[in-house]
């Protein structure tokens, strides 16, 4: 068990000054603490459990830790770091780089949709509504977005981090790295009106680098990074002056 002091460094560390897309992060910190917050009201046990289950699971099902997405994420994550501090180098290739880029943000969004599971646990507690882990496990990202969208409860300061348009295109090996035009390119399926019927088409996409790599690909680590600030907050409240210095990273 971590201490109260590793416990703030962890924190200080996801929080960290030079982090892109801080702002975005501290409020999507600050949210998740709050509706936890508000969570712990009404259902302490049931709340902890939750938020516990994407490293520990569940005592009747072990197997729906996420722990391991974490780790994966984390990995790779890393590894894309270690290849961007050599950019000035002349085996620094562009497109590995940006390839390396769309598998982290892969990587994150589906490290993202695994948190939505435990967020709309939270959310339904927040609504005195039943809810069940194992069978929310199994259901879409979007159905969760959309759960989360239309609850009385505001979550739009995490849910609008997550880009599903770039995330539908990238799972379908159809958002790639144009080194030719210099910019990311996908597909998406849209519904169009063609002799007054309605029909499903596909439509090319495109965002610019700096647009990926400065809001798209951090606000999808930054939704799951403040889950992990979030949930450090609450084993720091017991210790009210490292709690206290957690809290006021976020102002």
């Amino acid at each position: 068990m971590d201490t109260p002091q590793q416990f703030l460094s962890n924190y200080q560390g996801i929080l960290a000054e030079d982090t892109t897309g801080i702002a975005e992060l501290k409020n999507a910190t600050k949210g998740l603490n709050e509706h936890f917050e508000k969570a712990l009201e009404r259902n302490s046990e049931e709340t902890y459990k939750i938020i516990a289950s994407l490293i520990v699971g569940l005592d009747d099902n072990k197997d729906i830790s996420d722990k391991e997405a974490f780790d994966t994420f984390t990995s790779y994550n890393k590894r894309t770091k270690e290849y961007l501090s050599n950019k000035d180098n002349a085996m620094f290739d562009k497109l590995t780089f940006a390839d390396m880029a769309i598998k982290d943000f892969t990587n994150a969004f589906e490290l993202d949709k695994k948190i939505l599971v435990r967020l709309v646990a939270i959310d339904r507690i927040l609504n005195n509504k039943v809810y069940d882990l194992n069978d929310l496990y199994f259901q879409p990202a979007g159905r969760l977005i959309t759960e989360l969208d239309q609850s009385h409860n505001d979550w739009g300061f995490w849910t609008t981090l997550l880009d599903r348009r770039v995330r539908n295109a990238a799972s379908h090996l159809d958002f790639y790295y144009d080194e030719k035009n210099y910019e990311f390119m996908g597909k998406e399926t849209i519904k169009a009106t063609i002799h007054g019927h309605r029909v499903k088409r596909i439509n090319k996409f495109s965002i610019s680098p700096e647009q990926f790599l400065k809001e798209t690909l951090p606000n999808a680590i930054n939704a799951s990074q403040s889950f992990g600030a979030a949930g450090i907050l609450l084993c720091l409240k017991p210790h009210s002056e490292y709690y206290e210095k957690a809290m006021a990273y976020l102002d």
